[in-house]
């Protein structure tokens, strides 16, 4: 939709980085001191061992030997892998992951900016911040060596956690601390959306003949907004599949 006019509007903004290849203005490299950054130092347990707890399909000797499958498919790494193993190269990959991430944060500061200088022509006297739902999210987490692995094709933790931040100027708390260790999965956003924005909750198709019939397996977040301690799932499953075989992360309790 477009805010030009006096409708409620809806904005989608999609921003690439932090994916690969790492490329941004000077300016965000120049923010970071590379020879500052750690490397990881997790490593994998010996082949043929599976973490306690841990699905036997959630760890294999494709996952163990191939960390650097993403990778591997932008230079310099499609011609000469072995750069992965050295400190260095390492060092580089996770100087440019930060200045990804500093350049994105700029330009989504900007976006939040305009609607800050920008007045609602729905409700006089106020800005456009004050009365937008703002949603940011991103679609995976990211390793940068951990385990030995690097980009997103595992199901632990730096892969499968990702950014969720959503905040409605109706309901800002007093507090500071506004988060939850609840956990929530991007299905959620949607009937979330639908909730703050007072639209009823759809139902998914039941059938190619029908259009409804089927609950949404996402539930709407309205309920951390009030309490963030009250729990809308047990858990929450990520998925990936290594040759045909799937490996799930441990749910939550």
């Amino acid at each position: 939709g477009s805010a030009s006019g006096d409708n409620p509007f809806f904005l989608a903004v999609g921003f690439k980085k932090p994916h690969l290849p790492f490329v941004a203005p000077k300016i965000y490299w120049d923010r970071y001191n590379r020879a500052s950054f750690p490397l990881a130092a997790f490593p994998f347990p010996p082949v043929g061992t599976t973490p306690y707890n841990a699905a036997t399909l959630s760890i294999n000797s494709e996952m163990i030997g191939g960390g650097a499958d993403t990778t591997n498919g932008y230079e310099p790494f499609i011609t000469t892998p072995a750069l992965l193993d050295a400190a260095a190269q390492q060092r580089e990959l996770i100087h440019g992951y930060y200045a990804c991430v500093s350049f994105i944060d700029t330009l989504v500061g900007n976006l939040l900016d305009h609607l800050a200088a920008t007045d609602d022509p729905r409700h006089p006297g106020k800005k456009l911040s004050e009365t937008t739902i703002i949603v940011l999210w991103g679609d995976h987490g990211f390793n940068l060596g951990e385990n030995g692995h690097w980009a997103k094709h595992t199901v632990m933790d730096q892969a499968t956690a990702s950014p969720l931040i959503i905040r409605d100027p109706r309901r800002l708390r007093n507090s500071t601390n506004n988060r939850t260790s609840q956990p929530v999965g991007t299905i959620d956003i949607y009937p979330t959306l639908c909730e703050l924005a007072g639209l009823p909750i759809p139902e998914q198709p039941a059938s190619t003949f029908s259009l409804t019939g089927r609950p949404l397996r996402g539930r709407s977040l309205v309920p951390l907004f009030d309490d963030p301690t009250n729990r809308i799932h047990h858990g929450a499953v990520s998925q990936f599949s290594i040759n045909g075989q799937y490996g799930y992360p441990h749910p939550y309790a």
